[in-house]
């Protein structure tokens, strides 16, 4: 009897550490904000809420929380420190993601001017060699060897830019995978370091009543 006096004890005083003084962990609970997150305390669960989602019901429950919104803007955890690491590694993941995207739209647009001074190239060369029918066919065979090493050439490029384009989102890719298994092993860091202090805390009590 003596022992289950300390251990609802001390569960009472890591309630009020981990909540504040007062509170219920079955209710919702604001525990801070990060990085434009809600970390939010509701029945023995950490949730990270986007800012701009606003109200949120968890009564629901995480699983159909985690259907109704995207995991860019809603995320559940065990721990605080979980659902800060996930932040932290989401933020770093569209921050990548952002500046390729900005890379690969300097390179269309680069690409698309490329293909309009060449097309305006190409007509220029046509309407002077239709100019130049009446001093002679020889000048008209060179205009169009001008126009197609021209044609050739925007083929060239054209291919040039879809190389550049096909690597940079293969780099989008494996940065997507890459950043997707640092979460994995961060989740699994932060599940250790729960399991560890849940065990502490089991031994405690019984230490405290040797």
């Amino acid at each position: 009897m003596e022992s289950r006096r300390v251990v609802a004890q001390l569960t009472e005083r890591l309630d009020r550490l981990e909540y504040g003084s007062g509170a219920n962990p079955d209710t919702c609970h604001l525990s801070g904000t990060h990085r434009g997150f809600h970390l939010v305390h509701h029945s023995g669960i950490v949730y990270g809420i986007r800012q701009s989602l606003g109200e949120v019901d968890l009564t629901d429950g995480g699983e159909a929380l985690q259907q109704r919104y995207s995991p860019m803007d809603f995320m559940v955890g065990e721990t605080v420190g979980d659902i800060r690491a996930r932040v932290d590694v989401l933020e770093l993941f569209q921050g990548i993601q952002g500046g390729l995207l900005k890379k690969q739209q300097v390179l269309q647009n680069e690409m698309h001017r490329e293909f309009q001074a060449l097309r305006k190239e190409i007509l220029g060369n046509e309407q002077t060699s239709q100019a130049g029918l009446l001093a002679g066919q020889q000048t008209v065979e060179c205009m169009r060897s001008e126009a197609k090493a021209l044609q050739e050439n925007t083929l060239e490029r054209g291919r040039e830019f879809e190389a550049k384009l096909a690597a940079l989102n293969r780099e989008i890719s494996s940065t997507g995978v890459r950043l997707a298994e640092e979460l994995q092993q961060t989740r699994a860091v932060e599940h250790s370091h729960s399991r560890r202090w849940e065990r502490l805390g089991r031994s405690w009590p019984i230490r405290v009543l040797l």
